[in-house]
């Protein structure tokens, strides 16, 4: 995994030589998760709701003039994927538990942005995303009436069943103040299948992620 970091970041130092400008950019993503017909009929018999959670999502792109009116934009970001849970507490007291999966992405994003009205701008691109981290809401029980929610880290992605590579595609809109300050809003659609779980015969499984995302950036 380092070697493929090294080797991402080599390339990005080289795009920074040819690029038109370079941004900086910050901000949040309202992540949430699609799940197969079998698993949400799972979480349905337990009245378990899943919920979007907010997110951080930040990086650096290179911008490339391909005519006057399309650029290609491409990002490295860090971006947080994952859903919260919204579920009846097991002690039958009518209390919501509410427990979050939070997964941590390093992600590839080349965007053809499209320059509309000045300063106006439509995106739209794939992405392909790598994940580093995460961490998950447990239940500790300390007795039949009682227990706590902590928030552990995932170790083992595989131990977990959650593949770490997710991939979909990128659609929004740009707007530039004064030529400095980029804002940027869209919608991320994953294709990619993140449940490890083994595959079983006409049961549907699948898990894919989504978001959407608002930021802030600097053009230098």
């Amino acid at each position: 995994m380092k070697k493929i970091l090294f080797l991402t970041l080599s390339l990005f130092c080289m795009f920074n030589l040819n690029a038109q400008n370079i941004g900086l950019k910050f901000g949040l993503n309202l992540a949430g998760l699609n799940f197969g017909h079998d698993l949400q009929s799972q979480f349905d018999a337990i009245d378990a709701e899943s919920k979007t959670m907010m997110g951080l999502t930040g990086g650096v792109s290179f911008a490339f003039e391909l005519s006057e009116t399309v650029d290609l934009d491409l990002g490295l970001s860090f971006t947080q994927r994952g859903t919260t849970w919204s579920i009846p507490s097991f002690t039958g007291d009518g209390t919501i538990d509410e427990l979050s999966r939070t997964l941590n992405f390093i992600d590839i994003a080349p965007l053809f942005k499209f320059n509309y009205a000045g300063d106006f701008s439509v995106l739209i691109g794939p992405y392909v995303g790598y994940a580093i981290s995460g961490t998950d809401d447990v239940y500790v029980i300390n007795n039949a009436l009682n227990y706590t929610i902590v928030t552990e880290p995932i170790d083992d992605f595989e131990a977990a069943e959650i593949n770490t590579l997710d991939y979909g595609l990128n659609i929004g809109a740009s707007y530039v103040i004064n030529n400095a300050v980029d804002i940027r809003a869209g919608y991320s659609l994953g294709f990619a299948n993140l449940n490890a779980a083994e595959d079983q015969e006409d049961v549907d499984v699948s898990t894919t992620s989504n978001g959407l995302y608002l930021t802030v950036g600097y053009l230098f």
